[in-house]
Order: structure tokens, then sequence, then C-alpha cells
């Protein structure tokens, strides 16, 4: 795992791991990435004022976008 990587990153993939009892692929791992920095830019446009969406509607945007490879996974671990 790169350097670049974010915290929040490493505490999925622990998690994926640690429950799955598996390493995470490569595919997923891109997919994760992606989509913490993503969420990351788009919280923090919305903390800026930048997207004007109410808490919910921002928390069920970013759930909505979540690569559907990854949801399921997610899903699988109880992370969702």
């Amino acid at each position: 795992v790169g350097s670049e990587m974010c915290i929040r990153d490493r505490f999925y993939i622990d998690q994926i791991e640690g429950k799955s009892h598996r390493k995470i692929s490569d595919k997923l791992l891109f997919q994760l990435e992606m989509y913490c920095q993503g969420s990351v830019f788009m919280t923090t446009q919305w903390v800026l004022g930048n997207k004007n969406f109410t808490p919910q509607e921002l928390a069920g945007l970013l759930a909505d976008a979540m690569p559907k490879e990854l949801a399921d996974v997610f899903r699988e671990v109880n992370l969702i």
C-alpha cells in the first residue's frame, strides 16, 4: 500500500481483509482509493459551501456513488 493512501483507506482495507479473511484485490483497492478520495473531496466541497445538500442528501449521494463491486464487498463484511 502506497504512502499516498489516506488513513481512511487503511481502515477499510483492514476491515475488509479482517472480516473476509482474504487479501483485497488490486481492482478493489483501486475502487476503494478512488471512492475515498472522491468522497473526501465532495465532503470538503460541501463543508466549504460549494455543494448545497442537507447532510442526509450528501450521505445518500455518497452512498449511491460507491462502485457496485465495492458496495457488494462492504455489504458482505457488514460495513454498510
